[in-house]
C-alpha cells in the first residue's frame, strides 16, 4: 500500500513540475484597450521576432513593424507605418502565406499604397528604422504575386492593364534587394490572363507558375503548362514533389512535362508527409466495404503503400491530420470515433499507433496552431488553452488557460505566442486584444549554447522549413555533415565566419544530426 501511495504521489509530482511553465506577457501594444488589432506575420531574423501589428479586415494598414529578443526592454516599434500602404500577402491584406521572405539578413516584403490603380513597392528590413526601405517602384498594377527566393534572387510576376488599348502585360522580375539590381526578365502582352491568386514556388533550381518556368534568364523563361502546387500543398521526398493531384490521387513531378505522372492510384483527403523516409497521408475509398480516409504510408509506389491502422472502425473516416513530428514520434489528430477528434501518435506500425490523451473529454479537439519547442510539442486547443505534451498521457498537460492564440514561433528556443482576448465592449460589439507573451523555461534545445567544453554554437529556426543559421562566438571554416536517422549522409558543405545560412529545401522533412569538424557538439535539426 505504501508503495502505491509514493508512485501515486511521484506521478503527482511530477505532473505539477511538467504542468508549473508559464508564459509570461512581454508587453501589451495595444495598452489594454480594445482595438480589434493582432499581432502577425511571426518571422525570426538575426535571432530575434519580427512582427507586424495589423487589423486583419477591411484593408487597414499596419500600425508598425516591431522586434522582440524576449524581454520587456527589448521589445518595441522600430519602424512607423505610413497610413497609405499596405504590407499583402498575395493580392490580399489577409491570406494564408507570410508577408516576409527572408533573403541574407533582411526580410523582404510587398508593399501597396491605396490609391486607384494601385501603386506597388518592393521593401526590405534588417529589424532597425534605418534599415527599413522601399528600395524600388513597380509602378501602377493591378496584381503582384508571392516573392519567391531562389539562389540568392527574389523573383515576382507583376500584372498590368493599359485602358486606353487593352492590353494585358504580365512581367516575371528579379532582384537582388537593390535597385538598380531589380530587373524585369521577361514580359508577355496582350496574353492570357493570369488569375490573382497564384505562387510562383522554386524547385530544382528553377521557379514555376502558372504553366511558366523559368531559370532567371529571359530565353531560360518558357511555357511548360505545368501547375506545381504551392509549397503548402506539396512534399519534397526523393528529390521530386508529391502532392494530391485533381483527380484526389498521388501524383509527383521533376517539373517537367515527361516527368509528372500520377505515383500512385490512391484517393487523399489533404496533404502528405516524410517521417523516417516515408510519406505518411490520410487516405483510402469511401462506401461499404471501405476503409474510409484513414492513417497510410508509402514510398510512392502502389506496392509499397500500406494501411498503417483503421482508426475509426468501419466505413467511417479518421481523417489524420495536421502531422507534426515530435520526439522521434509522427503525432496527429484523428477522430477514431469514441473520443473525437484528439492526439495521436505513430512510430509507422500497427502497435506503435496509439491515442495519446482524450484532451476535450466530451468534445473534439480543435487546434488552431501547434509547435515543437524543447522537445515537446505545444498545441493551441481552442476550447481552454494552450497544452504541452512529451507524447506520454501523464505528461500531457494544459500550460495555460487563454482565450485564443494567434502565433507561435521558436526563435533560438525562446517560444513567443500572441495571446488574443476576446472582449465585448459596452454596446455589445465584439472587440480583441492582442499581446505577446513568451515562455520561460529552462531549454535544453540545441538552439542554445552548447556545455563549456565545446565550441558555442546556435542554430535558428529549428525546426526549419527551408533554411537554418548556424552561428558562432568565433569564426568558423569547418567542413559539416547532415545525417538522416538512417545514418546516412544527406548533405555537407563549409561553414564560413561567424554565421553560415544553410539552404535545407533539398532535404525531406524529418529529424537529422549536423556533425562539424572541430570541437562541435552533435546538434539536431528539425526540417518540416
Amino acid at each position: 500500500m505504501k508503495k502505491k501511495l509514493l508512485s501515486a504521489f511521484i506521478a503527482s509530482f511530477l505532473a505539477f513540475g511538467f504542468y508549473a511553465q508559464q508564459f509570461n506577457q512581454i508587453t501589451d501594444i495595444n495598452q489594454n484597450q480594445n482595438s480589434n488589432f493582432y499581432l502577425n506575420d511571426f518571422t525570426a531574423l538575426n535571432d530575434k521576432l519580427i512582427f507586424t501589428h495589423s487589423q486583419l479586415y477591411n484593408g487597414y494598414p499596419p500600425k508598425g513593424l516591431y522586434t522582440s529578443d524576449g524581454t520587456i526592454g527589448g521589445t518595441f516599434q522600430f519602424y512607423n507605418w505610413p497610413q497609405n500602404l499596405l504590407i499583402i500577402k498575395n493580392d490580399y491584406v489577409t491570406g494564408y502565406y507570410d508577408s516576409f521572405v527572408k533573403m541574407s539578413n533582411n526580410l523582404y516584403f510587398k508593399v501597396k499604397v491605396n490609391q486607384n490603380p494601385y501603386l506597388f513597392q518592393v521593401w526590405k528590413t534588417d529589424g532597425t528604422s534605418s534599415g527599413t526601405q522601399s528600395f524600388f517602384n513597380l509602378g501602377e498594377k493591378e496584381f503582384c504575386s508571392n516573392l519567391c527566393e531562389m539562389n540568392n534572387q527574389l523573383f515576382f510576376v507583376t500584372k498590368s492593364f493599359d485602358p486606353v488599348w487593352g492590353n494585358i502585360t504580365h512581367e516575371l522580375w528579379k532582384s537582388d534587394g537593390t535597385t538598380s539590381g531589380t530587373i524585369a526578365v521577361k514580359n508577355w502582352v496582350n496574353s492570357t490572363s493570369f488569375s490573382n491568386d497564384f505562387r510562383i514556388i522554386s524547385f530544382n533550381n528553377k521557379i514555376y507558375f502558372q504553366g511558366f518556368e523559368s531559370d532567371g534568364s529571359s530565353i531560360g523563361t518558357i511555357q511548360t503548362g505545368i501547375n506545381l502546387p504551392a509549397e503548402n500543398e506539396s512534399c519534397l521526398y526523393n528529390g521530386l514533389l508529391y502532392y494530391k493531384g485533381t483527380d484526389g490521387k498521388i501524383w509527383k513531378t521533376d517539373g517537367s512535362v515527361s516527368g509528372t505522372m500520377q505515383a500512385v492510384d490512391f484517393p487523399i483527403s489533404d496533404k502528405l508527409f516524410v517521417f523516417n523516409g516515408l510519406m505518411y497521408f490520410a487516405g483510402g475509398y469511401i462506401g461499404a466495404g471501405q476503409t474510409g480516409y484513414e492513417l497510410f504510408r508509402t514510398d510512392g509506389t502502389l506496392a509499397n503503400t500500406i494501411l498503417i491502422k483503421d482508426i475509426y472502425l468501419g466505413f467511417n473516416s479518421s481523417i489524420p491530420n495536421k502531422f507534426i513530428i515530435s520526439n522521434g514520434m509522427l503525432h496527429f489528430w484523428a477522430n477514431d470515433g469514441i473520443y473525437g477528434n484528439e492526439l495521436w501518435k505513430t512510430d509507422g506500425t500497427v502497435t506503435g499507433t496509439s491515442i495519446i490523451k482524450d484532451i476535450s473529454v466530451g468534445n473534439d479537439s480543435y487546434i488552431r496552431t501547434q509547435i515543437v519547442h524543447n522537445n515537446q510539442l505545444f498545441f493551441h486547443n481552442y476550447h481552454n488553452g494552450i497544452w504541452k505534451t512529451d507524447g506520454t498521457d501523464i505528461n500531457t498537460v494544459l500550460v495555460q488557460s487563454i482565450d485564443t492564440t494567434g502565433v507561435m514561433i521558436d526563435i533560438n528556443c525562446k517560444l513567443f505566442v500572441s495571446f488574443d482576448t476576446m472582449r465585448f465592449d459596452q454596446f455589445g460589439n465584439y472587440q480583441n486584444n492582442s499581446e505577446l507573451w513568451s515562455l520561460i523555461d529552462s531549454c535544453s534545445s540545441v538552439s542554445l549554447t552548447q556545455k563549456e567544453e565545446f565550441n558555442s554554437l546556435s542554430i535558428y529556426p529549428n525546426p526549419a522549413s527551408n533554411s537554418i543559421t548556424i552561428k558562432g562566438e568565433t569564426n568558423m571554416n569547418q567542413p559539416f555533415s547532415i545525417f538522416d536517422q538512417m545514418g546516412r549522409e544527406v548533405f555537407k558543405g563549409k561553414l564560413t565566419g561567424t554565421e553560415t545560412e544553410v539552404n535545407l529545401s533539398s532535404l525531406s522533412k524529418g529529424i537529422y544530426t549536423l556533425k562539424i569538424e572541430g570541437n562541435y557538439q552533435p546538434a539536431q535539426i528539425v526540417k518540416e
